[in-house]
């Protein structure tokens, strides 16, 4: 009773979908590592320039939530080959970000005036952020599962800080300055595990792992034969 007046009521049907959707939206395609790339120079830059405009669209266009909410439901729904795939993804996605942060870092910091004190205090790990990150997993995998509050996404993505960490590690890499980067690194760590344990804990409580194995096993294998064909070469 307290589950249909709180969440209303979760159908098999939704159920699949919603497992559908974060698949399609968190599979390592091409495009998903170079948009969370090419989010990561927005948030280098941002961070360069002390510019909150830029911050904030880095975080919106960035995919990297999906893939961490697939591993929460992996957990889930007890799918090794989804969390595998969902991890997996998460870290070559960091890598290559982070990679490219460290590049612009080194291509711009002769030509601008990094404001150290600002960059620590924005990317240093913290109760309130933990808090934040958590209720942001509560909303994004309730969104994921209910089609209405699908639009709340985009501000889920700009109230987790998943991109800039990154870019933030990436600068204190190459200037040297190694509290930025902890402290950056820490916080992206945080804000990961606690997202996919908030994720873990919303769709276990909808009963995700009841019915769903089959729809994770259908849809994982749906999506590799469409990212096969697509990146086939034609004739």
């Amino acid at each position: 009773m307290f589950r249909l007046t709180l969440l209303g009521n979760i159908k098999k049907s939704e159920r699949t979908d919603a497992v559908d959707v974060l698949i399609e939206d968190s599979y390592p395609r091409k495009e998903f590592f170079l948009v969370s790339t090419l989010s990561t120079g927005i948030a280098t830059i941002g961070l360069l320039t002390d510019s909150m405009p830029l911050l904030i669209g880095s975080m919106i266009i960035a995919p990297l939530l999906y893939p961490i909410m697939g591993a929460g439901m992996a957990i889930a729904v007890r799918s090794s080959k989804l969390f595998i795939k969902s991890i997996g993804t998460s870290m070559f996605a960091t890598l290559f970000a982070l990679i490219f942060a460290m590049a612009l870092t080194q291509l711009f910091k002769t030509d601008l005036t990094l404001n150290h004190d600002a960059l620590i205090f924005r990317m240093w790990p913290s109760t309130a952020m933990g808090v934040v990150a958590l209720f942001s997993g509560f909303v994004s995998s309730l969104a994921i599962t209910k089609p209405t509050l699908n639009t709340s996404l985009s501000g889920v993505a700009v109230s987790v800080s998943l991109i800039p960490p990154v870019a933030a590690t990436g600068i204190g890499i190459v200037i040297n300055d190694w509290q930025v980067a902890q402290g950056a690194a820490q916080l992206f760590l945080l804000n990961l595990v606690t997202i996919m344990f908030a994720a873990t804990l919303i769709f276990s409580y909808l009963d995700f792992g009841k019915d769903q194995s089959w729809a994770v096993d259908k849809s994982l294998k749906e999506e590799k034969e469409k990212t096969d064909a697509a990146e086939k070469p034609t004739k």
